[in-house]
């Protein structure tokens, strides 16, 4: 059967970051638009400091528009509180778990997944240390918690963003030991290629792959605006029978809605 004009072999997402006044945002609300008319299905936020905003509040806005809030990201409020789980710094690594526990307790309140990407922590001067600082910090989490309420993505980075898990393989083994925490692996294109793996092959073969997978072009920009060729990628997941769901994530330019359109239109193509 022919595909229609906005099917899609995937449900489609993607992440936002969240404006400070998202409800009187006519740009933001201008975005949502054209992600319903595309017909979008999930929505990460990067919320940089959730104790301002109630998850019900967030919930209630976007539901206007026929969405849930389907992912918390936590690179904002990495970036704004100075959280690191590697840090070599003990005070840092506790107030990084202790974020961590209450962006989780946020995100369950709407049954929102998490995800940790900078979060582990960027390079410095003792990057060799840094994985096993971080797993004792997942260690920390899964003594306070037990179980997580909603699942927690951990997500595989770049070396140059932070020296932490750079492979699915590290991905995995970093999880293992807390089976029933609730972790999963989250890989992204983008941080694939420029750690230097072949994209395609990485997922057709890595281990675990399901629930989303983050999509972006070789410049950081949504997919079909860079150079990275996603036919082979998309090849590879239909190959391997992938169910997920892949989440555009990238740099916008000066007409977002503009880049949304385009990047959607070009991967529907490249999926026929």
């Amino acid at each position: 059967m022919e595909q229609g004009p906005l099917s899609f072999p995937w449900p489609l997402g993607i992440q936002l970051a969240l404006p400070d006044s998202f409800q009187s945002d006519r740009a933001f609300g201008a975005l949502l638009d054209v992600l319903r008319e595309e017909q979008f299905s999930e929505l990460e936020l990067g919320i940089p400091d959730t104790a301002l905003v109630q998850p019900a509040c967030v919930q209630r806005f976007l539901s206007a528009w026929g969405f849930r809030l389907t992912r918390l990201a936590t690179g904002a409020a990495a970036k704004r509180h100075g959280l690191s789980l590697s840090s070599p710094e003990g005070r840092t690594r506790a107030r990084s778990v202790e974020r961590c526990i209450s962006m989780i307790a946020w995100a369950a309140e709407i049954r929102a997944e998490v995800i940790i990407g900078i979060l582990k922590g960027v390079p410095g001067p003792d990057d060799a240390s840094a994985g096993p600082r971080l797993q004792r910090s997942m260690e920390d989490l899964s003594r306070r918690l037990g179980r997580s309420p909603v699942a927690v993505l951990l997500e595989v980075t770049h070396r140059g963003e932070c020296p932490a898990i750079t492979t699915p393989q590290e991905a995995a083994a970093a999880i293992a030991p807390f089976p029933d925490f609730g972790w999963r692996v989250l890989l992204d294109t983008y941080h694939l290629a420029r750690q230097g793996l072949a994209v395609a092959g990485t997922l057709a073969s890595a281990p675990d792959l399901r629930g989303s997978l983050h999509c972006s072009d070789d410049n950081r920009r949504l997919p079909g605006l860079g150079r990275m060729r996603f036919g082979p990628i998309l090849e590879a997941l239909q190959v391997r029978g992938y169910a997920g769901s892949l989440v555009l994530e990238g740099a916008f330019g000066p007409d977002p809605c503009a880049d949304v359109r385009e990047s959607a239109a070009y991967l529907r193509r490249e999926a026929r």
